[in-house]
């Protein structure tokens, strides 16, 4: 008995593993070939918007297929970006819900709070102020938990110019107006603290540039 089960298990060993290793060396070309797709999206995106679609409509069909929901929350994401700068907010907000309820699954807050951001940008472009400074205020605190200083000087820049452009979201008086730029101009200055701190220089100048517009927009009659 002991030599034919030894004999079984031989057998078996040595038909099905060549297929095992087989089926293990294609998920990690498929991984591979995944992370390129999301790369290329990503790259493309100041590029060619269109072509970043592309990339990232079959990196959702190969995540899906491969049930990796990291991979299903990012090629949503970008899909999200995608329309977001088309202004179909409506799919927009949908691809950055689903991306954000995955994440909320995997427990990963680093990209929650990216997709909050995301998600804080396209009810900025929807010009509903409250519901942009939620979303970026939970991405701030995250940031702050983690201490993650770029994350941090980004939020703080994109709150920052939503004050500034509070006026085309709602009615509001000159008094307010001023109040909101002042408010603004805080921000900035936060962002700019924030990004010398790293020594960004793309950030620190992104932060006088908006500083600037605050004091000219103060000048003004």
């Amino acid at each position: 008995m002991k030599i034919k089960l030894l004999f079984y298990f031989t057998f078996l060993t040595l038909f099905i593993s060549p297929y095992s290793g087989y089926s293990q060396k294609n998920e990690i070309t498929d991984t591979v070939q995944l992370n390129n797709l999301l790369s290329e999206s990503f790259r493309y995106y100041s590029i060619n918007l269109d072509s970043s679609y592309v990339y990232a409509d079959k990196a959702l069909k190969l995540s899906l297929k491969l049930a990796s929901l990291k991979h299903i929350s990012m090629a949503k994401q970008y899909l999200g970006r995608y329309y977001e700068n088309k202004e179909d907010f409506g799919k927009s907000t949908n691809y950055f819900l689903e991306a954000l309820k995955i994440e909320e699954q995997r427990k990963d807050e680093k990209r929650i709070a990216n997709l909050y951001e995301d998600l804080g940008s396209i009810y900025s472009d929807m010009e509903k102020f409250h519901k942009a400074l939620e979303y970026y205020n939970n991405a701030l605190t995250i940031y702050e938990k983690r201490k993650h200083t770029l994350g941090i000087a980004n939020v703080l820049n994109r709150i920052g110019i939503l004050h500034l452009s509070r006026e085309y979201c709602e009615t509001r008086t000159k008094e307010q107006t001023v109040k909101d730029i002042d408010t603004a101009i805080r921000y900035f200055a936060k962002s700019r603290q924030q990004y010398e701190s790293i020594k960004n220089e793309k950030g620190i100048a992104s932060s006088y540039e908006n500083l600037g517009i605050c004091y000219i927009r103060l000048k003004q009659p």
